[in-house]
């Protein structure tokens, strides 16, 4: 993951690539998902740069109602589903 980095940012700096990789681990899950606790983070501090004192929650941003109406995603298979390459291999375990 730390050289997919280095190439899609034309990075040469190993290190600042894998704090680029342990921020994004903050806020995704395993299947590539957004977590709510990254929501949060991401809102905190967006709100702390534009100097806005009111705190404000992932609810209070985020809607994922239009979720309930959209159809169920097709099925992949398991290894993928779960977060995996093609070969098993998870996703973020490159940490």
């Amino acid at each position: 993951m730390i050289n997919i980095i280095l190439k899609q940012w034309q990075l040469t700096d190993k290190r600042l690539a894998a704090e680029m990789l342990r921020q994004l681990s903050r806020g995704v899950a395993r299947d590539m998902s957004a977590k709510p606790e990254g929501m949060q983070l991401m809102i905190d501090l967006v709100r702390e740069d534009s100097k806005v004192s009111q705190p404000f929650t992932v609810a209070q941003i985020v809607d994922y109602s239009f979720l309930a109406k959209s159809p169920p995603r097709p099925r992949c298979a398991p290894a993928v589903e779960d977060g995996c390459n093609a070969k098993g291999q998870a996703l973020l375990d490159y940490l």
